[in-house]
């Protein structure tokens, strides 16, 4: 077994989410109301790792825990979010503190609402005002908003957002013919607007767009879902490689299971993201 480096963490800090969107892939870990509290978060905090990335639900639902992690953290911290649960004052008061990847839905009203289930766009215009420029904005692309894709990323843009991450919905639900359309509608994006960073999420069979990262779950990157579980990744129902609160918890056996999980695709497919595969 290869030497393993300290890996990414992401962790869903609540089950909670103010929002229903159709396509969501936590969907079924609603029902369970899980939030982290602070031992739980203590035991997080103190495994090896090389950054944090908080996720949920919503982890603006369940804001003074999200405030205990970075007054605690001695690593990068990012915070996954749609926006809406916090305050501006809040959002600048994190803006030092932890950077943001912000879910945008879409950039029209009507079309936000019937994505979301939720009629809270104007709140989210406000608070879009107190995030730092540098964030990245992650957008879902799927048959209700791909047609305004390029017009929700040209008023992000007009609002000074550089950096963006589009991704095709990938799921049991997602029909291969619209995963392609999504794909095409992402790469005519990206050659209209080559002065921006637009990227999909990882390499998943675009030959045009560039992709944030070669995805590493399992090795480089590990999830916790918000019952303890320790997956590879949180796009997809995977195998799990052990529980956070199990009396036998062992991070060392977690991390091997994960690499093993890596090293089961073939070397070609590695770098690629495993909800595309």
């Amino acid at each position: 077994m290869e030497e393993l480096m300290s890996p990414l963490i992401f962790f869903e800090i609540t089950d909670q989410c103010n929002h229903t969107c159709f396509y969501c892939c936590k969907d079924f870990r609603k029902r369970f109301n899980h939030t982290f509290e602070r031992d739980a978060l203590d035991h997080i905090l103190a495994l090896p790792k090389s950054g944090l990335v908080i996720s949920g639900g919503e982890p603006s639902l369940v804001g003074s825990n999200v405030f205990y992690v970075l007054e605690q953290a001695d690593v990068p911290v990012t915070i996954n979010t749609n926006l809406t649960g916090w305050t501006p004052e809040e959002l600048r008061s994190l803006a030092g503190k932890a950077y943001f990847n912000v879910s945008v839905p879409s950039m029209n009203e009507e079309e936000y609402a019937s994505i979301t289930g939720a009629n809270t766009f104007q709140r989210f215009l406000k608070n879009l005002e107190a995030v730092p420029k540098e964030a990245r904005i992650g957008i879902a692309v799927h048959g209700r908003n791909r047609a305004g894709i390029g017009q929700t990323v040209a008023q992000l843009a007009i609002r000074g957002f550089r950096r963006f991450m589009l991704q095709p919905v990938y799921g049991s639900a997602s029909r291969k013919e619209d995963i392609q359309a999504s794909m095409q509608a992402i790469e005519e994006v990206y050659k209209r607007n080559r002065h921006l960073d637009i990227r999909f999420m990882s390499p998943c069979g675009s030959a045009q767009v560039p992709a944030t990262h070669a995805c590493d779950a399992g090795r480089g990157r590990l999830v916790i879902l918000s019952n303890g579980d320790f997956v590879p990744c949180a796009c997809r129902k995977m195998a799990v490689l052990g529980n956070l609160f199990a009396p036998d918890f062992d991070f060392g056996a977690v991390r091997e299971a994960g690499a093993a999980f890596y090293q089961s695709f073939p070397p070609a497919q590695r770098p690629l993201c495993k909800g595309y595969l």
